[in-house]
């Protein structure tokens, strides 16, 4: 859904050459959904957890989609779009922190 403000921006506000990126937050949050579609097709709760990556990354292309057609019809549309995950770089981060301080413990 477009809110009143982001019409405005997206209708009235030139940046130039600068571009504008819309960041699609919360889609990690996305995760529920997913298992609950794996769970509601009969896989077990932990089945559903495994698998639930791979429909999370239909869920969000699904939203990318739609936010991009809603976007495109302004008069100055975003040049790019990116969804955040905090799951991926969290991951990341403890387990790179995880493997230098036990590096470092030798």
């Amino acid at each position: 859904l477009v809110m009143a403000a982001e019409r405005k921006f997206f209708e009235e506000c030139d940046t130039g050459h600068v571009p504008v990126i819309v960041l699609l937050t919360k889609a990690d949050a996305l995760t529920l959904d997913a298992v609950q579609d794996l769970m509601n097709k009969g896989m077990s709760l932990d089945d559903a957890m495994r698998g639930a990556a791979e429909v999370e990354k239909g869920i969000v292309n699904d939203c990318h989609v739609r936010v991009e057609g809603w976007l495109k019809k302004y008069k100055f549309p975003p040049k790019d779009y990116l969804s955040l995950t905090g799951q991926c770089l969290i991951s990341y981060c403890i387990s790179s922190c995880f493997e230098n301080y036990c590096r470092n413990a030798k």
